[in-house]
């Protein structure tokens, strides 16, 4: 199955739901996150903080944006599927080539597929948030991923156990640390999309901080070969608010949010993951 993360089902989101759909052979499941489309109709995941908590699950403000891996927990609950892909409203792909993408990954074993997987380096901000005594801290991006069933449920009891801690909760991993620390120590199999010589994706095409314009997108990119996928591709409002956002951006926190970060680390550093 394939859930598609999204703040609201927009025509143009349900468009690209069909899009894969079509493509992939496989059921289309919305993600929607609660606090922007609360009233959201037809079939669903709702991601919403009740929900997260009911399920042992720490719940911190900003959950929704900095959790995706949250939508798996879910959406393992409700459905039963060999494999889980998570991709957000915002990845757009060719207009050809789709379903040979999914063709080729419907054989794949691995237990999770990601994109940009590497070692954490110092200057990353979540870095210090995978802080162990017995592993190194491994980073992803986060825009479009593929799981086993083993694979979340693994995630699932780290991510209850780490809730119960209280350094751990002063230093919440985001999805990208959390998700590929845990599963590089684990004894699963974790891929990039990027491997045995094919690339699906490329810097320029899938980033965080290089916004692609839909309309470029689709005047320039949709139809160009070689096959990759783009993200993120937003339109109007959401184009210039990502511009905005990434010109003021700014990871510095406050003093006393840095001191608590080191203080966590620190402890952190003590612990096992």
């Amino acid at each position: 199955m394939i859930i598609l993360r999204t703040t609201r089902m927009s025509e143009r989101t349900a468009r690209f739901a069909r899009q894969l759909e079509q493509a992939s052979g496989l059921p289309v499941v919305p993600l929607i996150d609660a606090r922007y489309d609360d009233g959201a109709s037809g079939a669903h995941i709702r991601l919403d903080r009740a929900a997260v908590k009911a399920l042992g699950l720490l719940a911190p403000r900003n959950f929704a944006w900095k959790c995706g891996d949250y939508g798996l927990y879910l959406a393992r609950r409700q459905f039963d599927a060999p494999f889980y892909w998570l991709i957000e409203y915002d990845v757009r792909f060719p207009t050809e080539g789709l379903d040979v993408f999914f063709r080729d990954h419907a054989a794949e074993p691995a237990d999770a597929l990601l994109t940009h997987l590497g070692p954490a380096t110092p200057d990353w901000y979540w870095t210090v948030f995978g802080a162990a005594r017995d592993v190194a801290p491994v980073r992803c991006l986060f825009p479009i991923s593929r799981f086993s069933g083993a694979a979340i449920d693994l995630l699932f009891d780290k991510r209850v156990k780490q809730s119960r801690q209280l350094s751990r909760r002063l230093a919440w991993p985001n999805d990208e640390v959390f998700v590929a620390t845990t599963l590089s120590a684990s004894s699963l199999t974790l891929r990039d999309f990027n491997r045995d010589g094919r690339t699906y994706y490329d810097s320029e095409s899938l980033s965080f901080y290089m916004p692609i314009e839909g309309e470029r997108f689709e005047r320039e990119l949709a139809s160009r070969a070689p096959f990759r996928i783009f993200h993120p591709v937003l339109y109007d409002a959401d184009y210039r608010a990502k511009i905005a956002k990434l010109e003021s951006y700014s990871e510095q926190r406050k003093p006393l949010r840095r001191l608590k970060l080191a203080v966590a680390a620190a402890i952190n550093n003590r612990r096992r993951w």
